[in-house]
């Protein structure tokens, strides 16, 4: 009791009330009130305080007050004079003339713009093409700059947030200011809560919140189905150890999530688009996809059970659970989803058909002009462009044997587009939506750009460097920073390529004998033994080896211990 009120004063008032007013809210809108079952309060010492029983009554913030105070935690009560049919009009006054509000306000279209701002310049460009102003279809490439991200955070907003979301009576009574809600809609306080319920758990050595499992390696997408479809909706976190394995906790588990997102993204699953070269269309247009984007499958595909489109929306029902139950315990992804479809490709064809449009309203006989119209030199009829979807020729777009020019390509674009982001992957979207609302409502996502969401699922990409991962790793049993085998560790690792990095953060055992421990113990020759890790605590034992060479090839397995 005494850390949970820890940012509250006590009062004893004169009525024989014990009470704990918030420090960070002067009003007093909050506050816990103990009532007492004995003698005087006030008499001796005060230690009684801590060692009887009370009835604790925590009182909610008013809602007039919330909307009287523009939002602000701290901010002045409202006055009891003024009458209650005129506080609703002028609470919305306050807040529509509240300078505080129309700055933000105002940010929050800039930064709105400022993530639309590549979109912009393609659109003026485009029409500087369509006008004959720029010649070259490769000035739509041109990429200009836009505003960091990071200068659109509020360096004290955010550290306030913090605090509040820090307040255990509050986050469990469910009373934070309405202005916590509004900026983050509802995230903070559920990630919040959430955390402390984990901190509970690791508090009582993870026997409260924790959901231990067991996965067949060979089976990862089959144990993983019948895992999410038990633990996906239960709040308790999810720990996995493998069926013959010795290994508990963290490691495994991070990498039973690392291990389904790989068999998730296999060609052979029939979920993503991936660029083939054996299709002529898709080298005609030089297709590129950026990482993961769900493959269109034609309205008449057989949803029946057993047929592949089944097994396909069985697997996004999938990821949207996995992600969801991944966000919520905090673990980390390998599955980078696609926050665009083509890189200005079809773009570029709809350039043609702006053009062809204004050669039209300008009159005169453009013709010729327009039947010339090229695509990156190639006339579009040589393109050999028919209406099926490229790469997918079974998915037909328009009956007949149409092929597409000029005249019709607006049509064709129109189509591909729809059957891309809309009618295609429709059934495939709604799967995913439906798995990942069975963990948490998916509509809370919708404070997070692209960008933050992918460093919330995959975290941040980056080349490790030897300074930085210093910074992050505890050294212990003898080893420090300026060990020798330490400095060969961190140099090792700082040349790692991406493949590497992910295959040292994933455990490789072996059949040989754990009898190194710590590095440091007794050993006829270090050079001769594996490293050791213990998975439950992402903790790596290092023997102390010779050289840089002779550790460098021993980074490929571990034993476990």
């Amino acid at each position: 009791m005494a850390a949970a009120v820890s940012a509250w004063r006590r009062v004893v008032t004169p009525s024989g009330m014990v009470e704990f007013r918030s420090m960070k809210a002067p009003n007093d809108r909050g506050r816990i009130k103990l009532q007492y079952t004995s003698a005087d309060p006030a008499a001796g010492d005060g230690s009684r305080l801590w060692g009887d029983i009370y009835t604790i009554t925590y009182q909610k913030a008013d809602a007039q007050s919330e909307k009287s105070a523009g939002g602000n935690a701290s901010g002045p009560a409202p006055s009891k004079s003024v009458k209650s049919s005129s506080s609703n009009a002028d609470a919305s006054s306050n807040r529509v003339s509240n300078p505080t509000h129309n700055i933000l306000a105002l940010l929050r279209v800039l930064e709105g713009l400022n993530q639309l701002a590549p979109r912009l310049r393609l659109q003026a460009l485009s029409e500087g093409y369509a006008e004959g102003n720029i010649s070259s279809l490769d000035e739509l490439n041109v990429s200009g700059s836009r505003v960091p991200a990071e200068d659109f955070i509020n360096p004290k907003l955010t550290p306030k947030l913090a605090r509040e979301i820090q307040d255990a009576l509050a986050l469990c009574s469910g009373s934070f200011p309405s202005w916590c809600y509004q900026l983050t809609k509802g995230w903070a306080a559920t990630r919040a809560l959430h955390g402390l319920q984990s901190q509970q758990g690791a508090d009582n050595h993870g026997t409260l919140n924790e959901r231990e499992v067991r996965v067949s390696r060979t089976r990862i997408l089959d144990s993983a189905a019948k895992v999410m479809e038990m633990c996906s909706s239960q709040k308790a976190v999810l720990e996995v150890e493998y069926f013959g394995e010795v290994g508990t906790g963290l490691g495994p588990t991070l990498e039973f999530y690392t291990l389904l997102s790989h068999d998730l993204q296999k060609a052979s699953s029939g979920m993503w688009r991936w660029n083939s070269s054996s299709h002529s269309q898709v080298r005609k247009l030089s297709m590129l996809l950026l990482d993961l984007f769900p493959r269109p499958w034609a309205p008449s595909a057989d949803s029946a059970e057993g047929s592949q489109f089944s097994e396909v929306i069985d697997y996004f029902r999938l990821v949207g659970r996995t992600i969801a139950k991944a966000l919520q315990d905090g673990r980390l992804l390998d599955l980078p989803m696609s926050p665009a479809f083509y890189k200005l490709i079809l773009q570029e064809l709809q350039v043609l058909v702006s053009r062809k449009y204004y050669l039209e309203s300008h009159g005169g006989n453009n013709d010729e002009a327009i039947t010339d119209l090229r695509f990156r030199g190639s006339l579009v009829e040589d393109l050999c462009l028919d209406f099926t979807v490229p790469g997918y020729p079974d998915y037909v777009l328009k009956p007949g044997n149409e092929n597409v020019n000029i005249h019709n390509l607006e049509e064709y674009i129109s189509l591909v587009v729809d059957a891309t982001a809309k009618t295609g992957i429709t059934r495939q979207i709604e799967a995913f939506r439906a798995g990942f609302n069975q963990v948490f409502d998916i509509a809370t996502l919708q404070i997070f750009s692209p960008e933050e969401l992918d460093y919330l699922l995959c975290g941040c990409r980056e080349m490790w460097k030897a300074e930085s991962l210093a910074d992050h790793i505890k050294f212990d049993h003898g080893y420090t920073a300026k060990s020798p085998a330490i400095i060969n560790l961190l140099e090792i690792m700082g040349e790692f390529t991406p493949e590497q990095q992910r295959a040292f953060c994933q455990k490789h055992s072996t059949t040989v004998s754990n009898a190194a421990l710590n590095g440091m113990g007794p050993s006829e020759s270090a050079d001769d033994e594996l490293p050791s890790v213990m998975t439950c605590a992402s903790y790596l034992k290092l023997p102390p080896y010779s050289t840089k060479e002779i550790m460098y090839k021993k980074q490929g397995s571990f034993d476990l211990s």
